[in-house]
């Protein structure tokens, strides 16, 4: 139609500026700039045709011309407040964050009901961490157009950071009433129901979105750790494989390609795994906990330990690393580097479990007994069924020579471990003692 209407009008600026939409709608975006650019010659005041040009920039990845193409419609039009979104879009995918934020801001106070722009600002607000300024755009967005199916699906995102699954799953649920057809929006859900521990219905949601959307490895990684955690570990397998066969440089599929291997107890394939991961992002910290500990169940403890030192490099926060590198310093026999570790693991979290009983049994065994009675109790205070911290103050007494002390750790630790392969050895004891 409008190639026919450019037929009889050649100078028809608005007949190529639609037909450059039906185009860039179509996917053709060479064509769409050529319409734009036709656009443009004859009338170089065009905003449409600046900001539709920007947009297939922006599309092809072009941020720079597409910044330019949005400055330049608000140098003809400084309250344009779409050309002020536009390029905050611009902005953000070249990690401007700052003059991304100052468009978004641009825009609301031009159009204070403009709710894109709101969505927009409140995902800028989430990326910099400022989670109560993101939901307050969001909500103001839902209030103003409840039929503003992306304002849902953010918010549903927050909600699901924030492990309130509840709102997130209603968020999500809102979104997908709206529009049935965004697999991202059943993967979202997914995600929220599977955290929430409904394994069926997330399952149910992963199916739907690899149905809408097969080309997403996300929705596969993410269906395939739900057939692990069911013990389908064969399903599992083929769900990270396609996954890897669709993005094979993806770190979540290859570690959980290792978690799947672990499982099957071949730890070689498992290493290999992680180690791929590792090679594709070498701060991937999950990939090189569960080498760490692939390597340590394999008994090689030194390349155990080099992984959990290159963890705690990355985060010398982070008190699980220093946890288990206090075990592998056990077993290689240096207490006092696994006294450090358990002293740094309090340090960061004075509650965190087992922490103060795998301290105190090393107390004991340096002859430091009080303070390994000290450990124990702490233990016991803040875990009070970590039956081997009674165990372990049992044992202490016992060396000691306090019999009436350590009959009662031995029996409360043989009520919270009935099954306990040194129940024989601990009963002879207390009938020894009665």
């Amino acid at each position: 139609f409008f190639s026919r209407c450019l037929q009889n009008a050649p100078g028809d600026v608005t007949a190529y500026q639609n037909r450059g939409v039906a185009y860039l709608e179509r996917g053709d975006l060479v064509s769409a700039i050529a319409d734009f650019n036709r656009s443009l010659e004859i009338n170089p005041r065009s905003v449409i045709a600046y900001n539709n040009r920007g947009n297939v920039y922006r599309l092809q990845g072009d941020y720079e011309k597409a910044i330019e193409d949005y400055t330049q419609v608000i140098k003809i039009d400084s309250n344009n407040a779409t050309a002020h979104n536009n390029r905050g879009l611009a902005f953000e995918k070249r990690q401007n964050l700052v003059e991304a934020m100052e468009d978004y801001d641009r825009a609301i106070e031009i159009v204070p009901n403009y709710v894109e722009a709101l969505n927009n600002r409140g995902m800028l607000h989430r990326k910099n961490g400022e989670i109560e300024k993101a939901l307050a755009d969001l909500s103001r967005g839902i209030e103003l157009d409840p039929s503003f199916s992306p304002s849902f699906f953010n918010r549903g995102s927050i909600f699901s950071e924030l492990r309130d699954h509840g709102a997130a799953i209603a968020d999500f649920s809102r979104a997908i009433e709206l529009d049935p057809n965004r697999a991202k929006f059943f993967g979202g859900r997914g995600l929220a129901r599977k955290r929430r521990g409904d394994q069926e219905g997330a399952l149910i949601d992963f199916n739907k979105a690899i149905e809408l959307d097969s080309q997403d490895y996300n929705f596969f990684v993410k269906r395939g750790t739900i057939f692990q955690s069911k013990g389908d570990l064969e399903k599992a397998l083929m769900d990270v494989d396609r996954a890897l066969v669709l993005n094979p440089r993806s770190r979540a599929a290859l570690t959980n390609r290792g978690n799947i291997f672990w499982k099957k107890n071949r730890l070689e394939m498992a290493i290999e795994n992680y180690s791929r991961a590792i090679e594709i992002d070498p701060h991937f910290s999950q990939a090189l906990e569960n080498r760490g500990l692939a390597f340590q169940k394999s008994g090689d403890l030194d390349s155990a330990l080099a992984d959990f030192n290159k963890l705690i490099e990355i985060d010398s926060s982070d008190a699980s690393a220093y946890f288990r590198r206090g075990l592998i310093r056990t077993r290689k026999g240096d207490l006092e580097g696994a006294v450090s570790d358990y002293d740094r693991v309090i340090e960061i979290d004075p509650a965190y479990f087992n922490v103060h009983n795998n301290r105190g049994f090393l107390k004991r065994k340096q002859g430091q007994f009080e303070s390994a009675l000290a450990d124990f109790t702490r233990e016991i205070e803040l875990h009070p069924r970590n039956g081997i911290a009674y165990r372990n103050l049992g044992y202490l007494h016992q060396s000691r020579g306090d019999h009436e002390k350590a009959a009662p750790q031995f029996r409360r630790y043989l009520k919270l471990a009935p099954q306990s392969k040194q129940r024989g050895k601990i009963e002879a004891y207390l009938k020894e003692h009665e």
